[in-house]
């Protein structure tokens, strides 16, 4: 709902209209003291009285120029604020956009997964290191317009679906390794062979935890695209709004 605004020629005009008052208050105080003599006033208070008019008239002057004053800075700085929130928004936007297609990009390859096999080589397709330290610098180059804070969130939840997935697939490349060279027991003795199978289920089993955790990262990057989605929806409602508010300001 709009406010009701006062035109800005009115307070020039109140000012133009007090101001001619006070021009011409001098003839206003001789004329109070001549009337004051013929009604039978003292010269002394007849000057009062037209001293304490001029006064009040000059107060009047001063509170009129200081409100509309503020009224003017209230409007300038709102009017600021405005234009860098915009500066903000289309600075940001791409950034969020190119962040929101990654994200929506990793999960949709791993749609469905339910094996560790081949996740290394399905990140390096999507450009990434499966080095942690250097999925900064991966992401840097994907991204280099997302603002710090949303960057910081992209890396970690990638950086967890990295960790998970190529950690998983490693230990299960590792068992089956194992379970290449148990295929034939007949050539292990029995403490060799009982170490080596041992060895194997832990990796399977720990194989199968970080699929698990796999599947959580997964399940946080989509959190992550939605929120980012939302933000960006929000941006987009938010820029034609400050624009009209902009737009008003300066064609007053």
């Amino acid at each position: 709902m709009n406010s009701y605004r006062i035109p800005p020629w009115f307070g020039l005009a109140l000012l133009f209209t007090a101001g001619c008052f006070a021009f011409v208050l001098p003839v206003w105080i001789d004329a109070i003291v001549a009337l004051g003599r013929k009604s039978g006033i003292s010269e002394s208070w007849a000057g009062f009285a037209g001293n304490l008019i001029g006064s009040a008239l000059t107060s009047i002057v001063a509170a009129i120029a200081i409100y509309f004053a503020y009224i003017g800075i209230r409007q300038q700085i709102r009017a600021g604020v405005l234009a860098r929130e915009e500066d903000r928004i289309l600075r940001e936007l791409p950034g969020l956009r190119d962040a929101l297609e990654l994200l929506t990009t990793v999960g949709g390859t791993f749609t469905g997964v339910r094996s560790v096999y081949g996740i290394r080589d399905q990140f390096r397709e999507l450009g990434f290191s499966t080095i942690s330290s250097m999925l900064s610098r991966d992401l840097k180059t994907l991204l280099p317009d997302t603002d710090d804070a949303s960057f910081v969130q992209v890396r970690r939840a990638v950086s967890a679906a990295i960790d998970a997935g190529v950690s998983g697939e490693s230990k299960r490349s590792a068992a089956d390794a194992i379970s290449a060279r148990l295929h034939t027991p007949e050539e292990w003795d029995k403490t060799a062979f009982t170490s080596l199978d041992r060895e194997r289920r832990l990796l399977r089993d720990g194989a199968s935890h970080d699929m698990d955790r796999f599947i959580k990262a997964l399940s946080n990057v989509d959190l992550l695209a939605k929120e980012l989605g939302e933000r960006i929806d929000i941006f987009e409602k938010r820029l034609p709004r400050l624009r009209r508010a902009m737009s008003e300001y300066f064609d007053r």
